[in-house]
């Protein structure tokens, strides 16, 4: 009797040690399952929201007519940018790794989408949409018409066509006696109103020396005598140079004198000029969307 008891007792705590294996493992199964559950929830949450996130970008980099200085080629954002019950990082990608060298160019932009424990990387490429050319208001900027439209100041000016960038002609400042000297040009009736910014962009050439150059705008009026310039540009011997910048004058109208000028960091070199352009600066184009070009990415 004593040994059928205790082969009862020991039936009973086996399957009671089988009751509490399974409801463990049941247990486990379903934490597992929810999980599983929520890390899918979330996968395809941060889909959604890589999808949304692609279109907050842009339309904060159309709102921003200088994102291609504010950016760092192929450089996430530094700040996770909070969007519904996620957050995203973005970067920008030029295929020549100069975002600012040409406002023409397509870029990739690739966000990083997350939301809980998943994060999902989408891609695509942009476009700038062209429209019609900027208006130069500089007068006879490629110099085709000789030096119609400009004056000299501490140099002599002539034609040169040996080597231009853009048409038959440049412009030559020669004998120059000053840092400052170079051709100029009267503004003088066509700066728009005080604060307005300006792009300027030219093609410089020194010979036999690298210097630093840079363009300015000098204004005289009631308020004073004001120069905006910018920044020094290094400029290697002997090669034809783009420079490509902004310029923001400051004045109280009515102007009594306005020009632009170049200056030379140093020394008297000649200098050629080039495809000068002076236009109002309305900010890159639009960017939009290159069908077909939607990509998903691999995280790291």
């Amino acid at each position: 009797m004593t040994a059928r008891r205790g082969s009862a007792y020991l039936l009973v705590l086996a399957v009671s040690m089988v009751i509490v294996m399974l409801g463990v493992t049941s247990s486990h199964l379903m934490r597992i399952r929810s999980a599983d559950a929520r890390l899918s929830e979330d996968e395809a949450r941060a889909a959604l929201l890589a999808r949304s996130a692609i279109e907050v970008t842009i339309r904060a980099l159309n709102n921003d007519p200088s994102w291609r200085d504010s950016h760092n080629h192929d450089q996430w954002s530094s700040t996770p940018i909070t969007i519904h019950d996620g957050s995203f990082i973005y970067k920008l990608t030029d295929e020549d790794g100069d975002l600012n060298d040409d406002a023409s160019d397509d870029v990739r932009l690739t966000v990083a989408a997350t939301r809980g424990q998943a994060t999902r990387l989408l891609s695509v490429l942009l476009r700038p949409v062209t429209g019609p050319a900027p208006t130069n208001l500089l007068t006879n900027g490629g110099f085709e018409s000789g030096t119609s439209g400009w004056n000299r100041f501490f140099c002599t000016l002539a034609i040169n066509t040996t080597n231009p960038v853009e048409g038959t002609q440049c412009l030559l400042a020669t004998s120059r006696t000053s840092n400052a000297g170079s051709p100029i040009q009267d503004l003088v009736g066509v700066l728009a109103d005080p604060g307005t910014t300006y792009r300027i962009r030219f093609f410089v050439f020194v010979r036999g020396a690298d210097r630093g150059v840079r363009a300015n705008i000098l204004t005289t009026s009631s308020g004073g005598s004001s120069l905006a310039a910018t920044p020094w540009i290094p400029v290697p011997a002997d090669t034809w140079t783009e420079i490509n910048e902004t310029l923001t004058p400051s004045f109280s109208p009515p102007l009594t004198i306005a020009t632009l000028s170049f200056y030379t960091d140093g020394g008297y070199e000649d200098m050629l000029f080039d495809d000068v352009r002076l236009t109002i600066e309305t900010g890159g184009p639009p960017l939009s969307v290159v069908e077909g070009t939607w990509r998903r990415e691999i995280l790291p």
